[in-house]
């Protein structure tokens, strides 16, 4: 009972007198145990306990004791528990959307602690509603599906409980969603659609083998905990569209190979776990084998934009052997995306196309060696004043090589395929060299073919240089 006003008189003998006025008829005189028993009936004592806690603001120990080691809280031995940790489902409903009741909630909602949920109901819906205080089942056992489709919270957590299936489809949760520190679930767990303004965390969780976590097109705003889930998790995790303030896990907790969705998932950074290029493609690897772009370039972008530009290029390469080796490329196309491979990579190492002139102008500068000394490259002509004397092999096969440059020396001196070639002797020996009769013919095809290949590799120089074969 509460005072609704009360009143200070003075009275004439200098004494005062305080006059203190209730208004019965206007108290709140709700009790929420009563309200329960009135609609449930008899209660259990964990019930009781959990109806007491809701009004209070207080946690519902209904195990043993509080001691989160003790095995008699373990929701693993839930067959063990009796009767009195039972809590009906259609209690915590009727808590959380009967008008009345839900006013007499305190602030800091309904916590649950080491009780089993729902023995008797086929199933724990608390879907459409609003719900505007905390949710929180810790070491619980779920002996009902529980169902959160399209359902507004303000705070979620099933820290270490245990439960068949879970789906909350389109949720809107205001703050974090805790599924963590030995949570178990042995079916399907859905937040496709769903919104999180906090965290989504699933650190130290345990999933059956087989069960699948769809996180389709849900937002998080904060950090997605993927963490300690143990060597090869069995669990599918689809998580396409979805979108993350950063992500936040570890190798051994990744999904194996096959199990992982990945197309259209988009986050901000990497808070923890493997930040290099070489670890995150083996986490790609965890795709199945049909090729999508779209997580080669969200990662490349993440990691440029954390500084890692050589990471990022790295990815992006994998991408394009990824879209060689498993694309839906054409004969004609794939034999492009190889030559651009082989010489640019892709574009995004287009200095890789210096090695490749660098080795193919020593080479014809031996070539060209070996035919002036054997007489089959000759001077254009012999009478000429203006005929290059001196020949150089190295500029005469750069000259050739490289497009639109003009040195001189290929003007003057070219292959005689009618010149009999002059034996050589092998270097540091007294014997000759056989030379092959048509030398001159041989060498006039290889220069075709080296002007050839001058133009190939320093256009694509060229184009790599300037972006012209790079994707982004």
């Amino acid at each position: 009972m509460r005072a609704n006003y009360f009143a200070l008189r003075r009275a004439t003998s200098g004494r005062y007198t305080i006059t203190l006025t209730i208004r019965v008829g206007e108290l709140s005189m709700y009790d929420l145990i009563a309200a329960a028993r009135d609609k449930f009936g008899e209660l259990s004592a964990a019930e009781e306990e959990v109806v007491r806690a809701a009004a209070d603001g207080e946690v519902a120990y209904c195990g043993a004791d509080r001691k989160n080691d003790d095995p008699a809280n373990n929701p693993a031995n839930a067959a063990s528990w009796g009767k009195e940790r039972t809590v009906r489902a259609r209690l915590i409903r009727w808590l959380c959307v009967d008008g009345e009741a839900h006013r007499h909630v305190d602030p800091f909602g309904i916590r649950i602690y080491a009780a089993a949920i729902g023995a008797e109901e086929e199933s724990f819906d608390l879907s459409s509603a609003t719900i505007t205080f905390p949710l929180a089942f810790i070491s619980c056992k779920f002996n009902a599906p529980l169902a959160l489709m399209s359902t507004r919270l303000r705070f979620f957590s099933l820290e270490g409980s245990h439960l068949s299936e879970l789906r909350a489809d389109g949720a809107d949760v205001a703050g974090s969603v805790l599924l963590r520190n030995g949570f178990h679930i042995a079916g399907d767990l859905s937040f496709s659609g769903a919104k999180i303004e906090g965290q989504l965390s699933f650190s130290h969780a345990q999933f059956n083998s087989g069960s699948k976590l769809v996180l389709q097109n849900t937002l998080v705003k904060q950090a997605f905990l993927w963490r300690d889930l143990g060597p090869d998790s069995p669990v599918h995790l689809d998580l396409r569209d979805a979108s993350v303030g950063q992500i936040a896990d570890d190798e051994q907790s990744w999904p194996r190979k096959g199990t992982l969705l990945l197309d259209g998932f988009v986050y901000q950074r990497i808070g923890e776990g493997p930040r290099d290029a070489g670890k995150r493609l083996e986490w790609l690897a965890r795709q199945p084998d049909n090729f999508t772009p779209q997580p080669y370039r969200q990662l490349a972008r993440v990691l440029r934009e954390s500084g890692d530009d050589a990471g990022a290029r790295d990815v992006l390469i994998a991408m394009e052997d990824a879209r060689l080796t498993r694309g839906a490329l054409s004969a004609t196309q794939r034999i492009v995306h190889w030559m651009l491979r082989l010489t640019v990579g892709y574009g995004y190492k287009p200095l890789r196309a210096l090695w490749y002139i660098l080795f193919l102008v020593l080479l014809g500068t031996s070539i060209f060696s070996w035919g002036h000394n054997a007489n089959v490259i000759v001077e254009v002509d012999r009478k000429s004043i203006q005929a290059y004397k001196s020949f150089s092999p190295f500029i005469y096969s750069l000259e050739h090589f490289l497009p639109l440059v003009k040195l001189g020396m290929t003007e003057h001196w070219v292959p005689d395929p009618k010149a009999t070639p002059t034996p050589l002797l092998f270097p540091f020996s007294n014997r000759v060299a056989p030379a092959p009769a048509k030398l001159g013919t041989y060498i006039q095809w290889y220069l075709w073919a080296h002007i050839l290949l001058g133009w190939f590799f320093t256009s694509m120089l060229v184009a790599g240089v300037t972006g012209l074969v790079k994707r982004e």
